[in-house]
């Protein structure tokens, strides 16, 4: 199954849990792109040291740190605060299913933060016996798979048994503790290539201030890190 199919048929969300799955999406997206641009026989293969890191490596060090962010969040606030709604009321099969997939995530999140760091460092260090294609590979499956096994555990709960107002306790706990230079490259990054119903939604929830900074500064200065990093350009 590829990543585009693993999207398509994972379980129905709530809407109000948009950001949450968009994030996912987004996830997979440039899992597909860091593939697709070390798959591609163009692609640099030698650093500048010591004067710049190149575009491909200081793009994927954004990612990943959305990445460990996003697990981080889940770890400390998303998966205790589930837990404790399911403690507090008969969630059934989607309970027991959320019970019981929560150390398979926390361990599924260990071994990412190694496919990361193995594509990590096969694009900062030359000197590395790392293949970069096939640590970005192992990457992409390894995050694939983690993905489809939540949203399995995850989805079902939030439909069910979790309200909107329950979530959002959860989402302002996440907000509450993402830096805001975290925050100059996740607005930009979750809007990227999304549909427009996302993308409206994300810029309604924005004070008019944060809105035409991301217009003016942020979109721009992301588009051209995707553009020198992947070949991806924007309009």
């Amino acid at each position: 199954m590829t990543i585009t199919e693993s999207t398509l048929r994972r379980p129905a969300f709530p809407d109000y849990a948009f950001g949450f799955a968009a994030m996912h999406d987004a996830m997979r997206r440039d899992a597909l792109r860091l593939v697709a641009a070390l798959d591609d026989p163009s692609a640099r293969t030698t650093d500048r040291r010591g004067t710049d890191v190149p575009a491909l490596a200081r793009w994927f060090d954004r990612f990943e740190a959305v990445i460990e962010h996003h697990h981080h969040c889940e770890d400390d606030i998303v998966w205790p605060g589930l837990e404790s709604i399911v403690g507090r009321r008969d969630c059934g099969a989607a309970g027991t299913a959320f019970r019981l997939a929560q150390r398979d995530l926390l361990d599924d999140h260990q071994e990412l933060d190694v496919a990361m760091t193995a594509v990590r460092t096969s694009l900062h260090e030359a000197s590395t016996a790392i293949d970069r294609v096939d640590a970005a590979r192992r990457f992409a499956s390894c995050l694939d798979e983690h993905l489809a096994r939540e949203e399995a555990a995850v989805f079902p709960l939030l439909t069910a048994h979790v309200s909107e107002e329950e979530f959002a306790v959860l989402e302002h706990a996440v907000v509450g503790v993402t830096p805001l230079v975290a925050m100059t490259f996740t607005v930009p990054w979750l809007m990227d290539d999304a549909p427009a119903d996302l993308c409206a939604k994300v810029r309604d929830g924005m004070p008019t201030p944060i809105r035409l900074v991301n217009r003016l500064v942020l979109q721009p200065r992301y588009r051209r890190l995707i553009a020198a990093a992947t070949g991806v350009r924007q309009s």
